[in-house]
């Protein structure tokens, strides 16, 4: 009897570890996987998008040279940016950041670099280009912008202070559907948006010869993967800027644009 239940001990103790190894290999590799949250912001981000978008290819290309797993999570902007503050679904961070700066809270620290967007003008061709050497040049005009975008400080002074005429949608391709109704003079959109939308979305690819991008830029803005500012935040800082070291953005960057805008 004594020898049957040392036995039948021995099984379960067999049977259990196993199980608890499969239990701490899982383990290990959930704690391998960094959760991070973005917005649908075609061709940077997107869930339809090949590899999630040009910028999201970037960020999961960088952990997995750091050796770890990306899971993104997809969201409306604000709320991309509140997953990662209060940590929702174990998100540490939001991307594509313009600078990472939120007053007063929540506080993030920004990641190295991870490309750039040309922020811009879209017009009517047979308007022109918006003129102007100073954005108070263009007191007057119907500028379309999205919800809760920021674009530059002077910009966004004097949109407050009514100098320029802003006039907010939901997206970048409502503005510039407003456009070509000319229900605003001109739309706010990041020059790599602007091409994508024109040449993928069915509303607009029959007004793409309507349709421009001026030259003048309001500013080249610098792209950055925004993580919480705390401990966890800043070691997934950390491992991100090590595995960034090694990839050639631009050149990425380039190759994936050339792909999705066929």
């Amino acid at each position: 009897m004594a020898k049957r239940a040392k036995r039948i001990g021995c099984r379960i103790i067999f049977v259990i570890i196993p199980v608890a190894l499969v239990f701490a290999v899982a383990t290990a590799r959930a704690a391998d996987t960094v959760r991070v949250s973005t917005l649908e912001w075609a061709p940077y981000t997107g869930q339809a998008l090949p590899q999630y978008g040009a910028t999201s290819r970037i960020v999961k290309k960088a952990f997995a040279a750091a050796g770890s797993d990306t899971s993104i999570g997809f969201w409306p902007w604000k709320r991309a940016i509140q997953s990662a503050a209060r940590g929702r679904n174990g998100s540490i961070a939001y991307f594509p950041g313009y600078h990472c700066k939120h007053s007063p809270k929540p506080k993030f620290v920004a990641s190295d670099p991870i490309g750039t967007a040309p922020l811009g003008f879209a017009y009517l061709r047979i308007d022109g280009p918006p003129e102007w050497k100073v954005l108070s040049d263009l007191k007057g005009k119907r500028i379309g912008y999205v919800t809760g975008y920021a674009a530059t400080e002077e910009f966004d002074a004097l949109e407050k202070r009514r100098v320029l005429s802003v006039l907010r949608t939901s997206d970048d391709t409502q503005n510039l559907l407003k456009l070509v109704k000319r229900q605003v003079d001109v739309v706010l959109i990041d020059r790599m948006v602007f091409q994508y939308l024109v040449r993928t979305t069915d509303g607009l690819k029959h007004h793409a010869n309507e349709l421009a991008f001026a030259m003048q830029a309001l500013e080249i803005k610098t792209l950055y993967l925004c993580f919480r500012d705390d401990a966890k935040g800043r070691a997934g800082r950390e491992i991100f800027n090590n595995g960034l070291k090694g990839l050639d953005i631009d050149t990425l960057t380039q190759e994936y644009f050339a792909t999705a805008f066929k």
